[in-house]
Formats: structure tokens, C-alpha cells, sequence
């Protein structure tokens, strides 16, 4: 038993370092929808999914450290009046698409296309010509591109207050319904810890992740639950955690969209060669749609490796705790 629950462990929890603090030469700190942007990637302990027998019939499952997307790997700096930042806080936190045609950079997010050229204040906005008032450059081999210009761009407002910039970014549309914040629900045996986040840029990239990474629709499995099953089937699925996308916020706020994510348990070497091994092998994660009552397969590749990485450029609060 003892080594059922540390292989739940290790499958569940995707271990983080903390943020590291954000130095900054010049006192420039950039935030996106309130929280900021740090230097210094968070370091995740991922699993590998290998099983290592470290005595006798006792096996460890393996880890490596993979870090998350995002932060900035060059400080922020300021030409002409204006905040230059690498060109990977662009791609990773508005997931816009980037593509070179040296000297240019080109991007692309939604219907807005942006064309830059190093060296150059001209830039293209939708094949429409305005000039910056400062040219993007190369700084220790990253490209920096002006921050308010491409946010503005992309539909956001910018702020400069004592220093730091504030990127307020639009919210998430479901269905024309306007998501305020996104809720997360982890269960204990009894009683579970609600948290909430109104950070919209954290909310729309989690949507998008879950979108992005339903795969086939399937029927709902035979064995899966809270209780039911730990310890005595294989292919058990386990329920990871709820999100939930709402029009309101708290804790009678009210639901567009409900999902609750599983995953597969009890994988050690020891115990599957002892347990009932029925049930059908649907892939380490799944999706159920609670809203539109539909089960996913999920196919993207390290899918909680991005899933915490999303979770950890939210401002999150606790609304609910009832562990007993």
C-alpha cells in the first residue's frame, strides 16, 4: 500500500520551485493582468514515466527538471521612451505565432498580422505602414520588440505607472459569455480547496490548453472515481482536479463551463503485477466535459508539464477550504 500512494503522489503533483525574485537593472518590471513577469523560469519536476526497481520488488518512478515558458530570459529595457522586451514574452504569454523572413519578424495573433524589421521603425499592421519611435534590436542574441505597440495591437491596454508596465489583457469569450475568472477544485476523502482566479490571461490560455488537447471523444469509463477501485483494478481513473470558466465570480458564481480532469493511477511495476488487470488503457490523462457531458482522450504530450506552467501566471485566491 505504501507504494501505491507515493506512485500517486508522484503521478498527481507536478512539483515547482517558487518564483525566483524578479531583479531588475534598471527597476523595470512588466505585469500581465497583475502579476509579473519574472526572470527566472519556475522549475518543474516532471515525471518520466520510468519505473527504476531500486530493491527487489520496489521500484521508483523517475523525474527530470523541465522549466516552464514563462519569464524573461533578457531584462526589459527602455529606447526612446518606449519598453523593449524579448521577443518570447510576445510568443509565450499572447501565444501569438512567430515567423522570420530575416530581417523580418512576423506576427500574428487571431486577424491581426504585425510585421518588424531589425533596424527599422517601420512596421506593417495588417499591410497598413506606421513608424515606431524606436526600431527593434538584438540584445545577447534575443530579439527586442516594443511591448505597448504589439499589446495595444493585439487588443490590450497598457499602463506605465512608477516604472513598472501593466498589460490588462481582453477577457475570455465562451459562447459570447464574458468568463471573470476561472475556479480550480482539488477533493480530499472529505472536503476538497476551491481556488479562483480573475486573471484573464491565465483563464484563456487554460481554455485553450484544454481545447487544445481533447483528442477523441470516448465513452465514459468503466472504472473511475474518488473511492471506487484505488488499489484493487488497473486503468483506474482518478479525478485530478475541477475547473470551472464562470460569469460570476465566488462561490455562488455563476458556471459557463465545467471540465474535470483524471488520470490514470496505481502504474508501479509491483502493483500492477498483483492487481485485476481489467478495465481499458485510455492514455495517462482524461477530459469530461461535465457541462456538454462528453469524456476526452487527451493527446498532447506533457499536458500537466503545461498545465502547470499555465496555473502558475494566475493570481490565485482561496475561496474554499472544508478539508476535514
Amino acid at each position: 500500500m505504501k507504494s501505491i500512494v507515493s506512485a500517486i503522489l508522484l503521478v498527481v503533483f507536478v512539483v515547482s520551485l517558487p518564483l525566483a525574485p524578479s531583479a531588475r537593472a534598471d527597476g523595470l518590471n512588466i505585469y500581465f493582468d497583475g502579476v509579473e513577469v519574472s526572470t527566472e523560469p519556475v522549475i518543474y519536476y516532471v515525471s518520466d514515466d520510468s519505473w527504476t526497481e531500486t530493491e527487489p520488488g520496489s521500484f521508483t518512478l523517475g523525474s527530470s527538471e523541465r522549466p516552464g515558458i514563462y519569464y524573461m530570459d533578457v531584462q526589459p529595457e527602455t529606447k526612446s521612451g518606449r519598453v523593449f522586451v524579448p521577443l518570447r514574452v510576445i510568443s509565450n504569454y499572447f501565444s501569438a505565432e512567430i515567423s522570420w523572413q530575416e530581417p523580418q519578424v512576423l506576427l500574428k495573433l487571431g486577424d491581426t498580422t504585425l510585421t518588424l524589421t531589425i533596424g527599422s521603425e517601420t512596421v506593417l499592421s495588417n499591410e497598413v505602414e506606421t513608424t515606431l519611435e524606436a526600431a527593434p534590436y538584438i540584445k545577447e542574441g534575443r530579439t527586442m520588440v516594443p511591448l505597448r505597440f504589439i499589446s495595444e495591437a493585439f487588443g490590450c491596454d497598457v499602463d506605465f505607472v512608477d516604472g513598472s508596465v501593466y498589460i490588462n489583457t481582453p477577457p475570455l469569450l465562451i459562447d459570447g459569455r464574458k468568463v471573470v475568472s476561472i475556479q480550480s477544485w482539488y477533493g480530499m476523502t472529505m472536503g476538497g480547496v476551491r481556488r479562483e482566479s480573475k486573471t484573464n490571461i491565465c483563464t484563456k490560455k487554460y481554455y485553450q490548453l484544454l481545447q487544445d488537447s481533447a483528442g477523441d471523444e470516448i465513452a465514459e469509463p468503466k472504472y473511475y472515481g474518488r473511492h471506487q477501485y484505488i488499489g484493487d483494478v488497473a486503468n483506474t481513473y482518478y479525478p485530478n482536479r475541477e475547473v470551472s470558466f464562470m460569469e460570476s465570480d465566488g462561490l455562488e458564481g455563476e458556471v459557463i463551463q465545467m471540465y474535470e480532469l483524471y488520470n490514470r493511477m496505481n502504474d508501479s511495476p509491483e502493483w500492477l503485477a498483483n492487481a485485476n488487470t481489467v478495465g481499458e488503457d485510455l492514455g495517462k490523462w482524461l477530459i469530461r466535459d461535465i457541462t456538454h457531458d462528453k469524456w476526452y482522450k487527451v493527446k498532447l504530450n506533457s499536458f500537466q508539464f503545461y498545465r502547470d506552467d499555465i496555473y502558475n501566471i494566475g493570481d490565485w485566491e482561496m475561496i474554499l477550504n472544508d478539508i476535514v
